[in-house]
């Protein structure tokens, strides 16, 4: 049977029934293939993962590798077709997130002998956590046949977390997005709506925007504010609201489900990504929705943090603004405001953008070979 592993989660609750029939067989170490999703469970004792990481709790611990969908369904489909190997002959993973994904490939090498290569975001480049001052971090990155960042910032950071890697196998390959906006020719509502969407946390930086919208009606412009998203800033985000003035015209609905994002771009002034570098080091990398509302042909202001300044370049695909800086954050939300020959300008070419740097077709293709040209198959030892 042939089969690919094209990312990878630790879990303790997914098939355990199939790893229950290979401890009995006494087949631990194996890879057993689940068609119905399309999915590889490399199953591990205790003691020989202990051997491996010199750390680890538990009986068993069961590393479930499953095909990523963050390319769309018919794109997963056409890479699984053209990255099908012989488990039998040859075997080579490819984890998509450098945290848990990663440190399941690498375990594929060394219990294996696969060949296995990482494609870091950015938290799992950044995050300042448990999880990442685990010694295991600079060994994955130097043992991967092919490291990939989506974008140059992230990349520099990986070279410089294992400098005794070979940096020939560092590669930036853009992230593929695909997206349907809403049909039909943009109209912006009344007052102007400025959206911003993300998970509550301070790296995103949405207390900033609330500001830049609190000196917008101490400046008599009228704009509403939706943020999108949940989490622990939502209470300061609150507060924050209260204190300009603002309740009326800002909206915090909360959690929000993906297909429901054009909606919300669709009627919109501009999307805000007022990112920062938080106090750990925490910051973005290059957001997702940035492509996203320029193929809603919606303008983009951002801060130039991570990956962001790679793609949004100020005054022709976008606008920048200094990050923290809320005053100039309400500039540019008012330029928007009273130049519509500019937000046409910046939607046209943020448009142009998105289609010329996160095609599925040429990045899935270019990650395609990348793999296919690095990786390799060693044989278990």
């Amino acid at each position: 049977m042939r089969h690919l592993a094209l990312a990878a989660h630790v879990t303790e609750n997914t098939g355990k029934g199939a790893a229950r029939k290979l401890r009995q067989n006494n087949q631990l170490p194996a890879i057993f293939y689940g068609p119905a999703t399309d999915s590889i469970m490399l199953t591990v004792d205790y003691p020989e993962l202990t051997r491996i990481t010199n750390q680890g709790k538990g009986e068993n611990i069961i590393l479930d590798l499953q095909i990523t969908s963050d390319h769309g369904e018919e794109t997963r489909k056409a890479m699984l077709k053209e990255l099908m190997v012989d488990p039998v002959n040859g075997a080579y993973l490819h984890a998509d997130f450098g945290a848990s994904p990663a440190t399941v490939a690498w375990l594929g090498k060394q219990l294996l002998g696969t060949g296995f290569s990482i494609r870091y975001h950015s938290f799992d480049i950044h995050l300042n956590t448990l999880a990442y001052r685990d010694p295991l971090r600079r060994r994955k990155l130097e043992d991967a046949d092919l490291v990939i960042a989506v974008h140059e910032d992230g990349l520099g950071h990986l070279k410089n977390t294992a400098p005794g890697a070979a940096h020939d196998k560092f590669e930036m390959i853009r992230i593929c997005v695909v997206f349907k906006p809403e049909p039909g020719p943009k109209k912006i509502s009344e007052p102007p709506l400025v959206l911003a969407a993300g998970n509550l946390v301070p790296a995103k930086g949405f207390d900033v925007l609330v500001r830049a919208v609190g000196e917008l009606e101490k400046r008599g412009v009228d704009v509403r504010l939706r943020i999108l998203g949940e989490g622990p800033e939502r209470p300061r985000l609150e507060t924050l609201i209260d204190e300009h003035e603002i309740g009326g015209r800002t909206e915090m609905p909360g959690y929000y489900k993906h297909n429901k994002l054009a909606g919300h771009l669709a009627g919109a002034l501009a999307l805000v990504v007022p990112a920062r570098i938080t106090a750990s080091g925490l910051r973005e990398g290059l957001p997702t929705v940035i492509a996203e509302s320029w193929l809603s042909g919606t303008p983009v202001i951002a801060s130039p943090i991570g990956g962001i300044p790679e793609v949004v370049i100020d005054g022709e695909t976008g606008l920048l603004f200094p990050a923290e800086d809320s005053d100039a954050l309400a500039g540019c939300i008012k330029r928007l405001v009273d130049d519509k020959t500019l937000r046409d300008v910046l939607a046209d070419a943020g448009r142009a953008r998105a289609d010329e740097l996160f095609s599925p077709e040429k990045n899935v293709q270019k990650l395609v070979d990348r793999i296919k040209s690095r990786t390799r198959y060693t044989g278990a030892g």
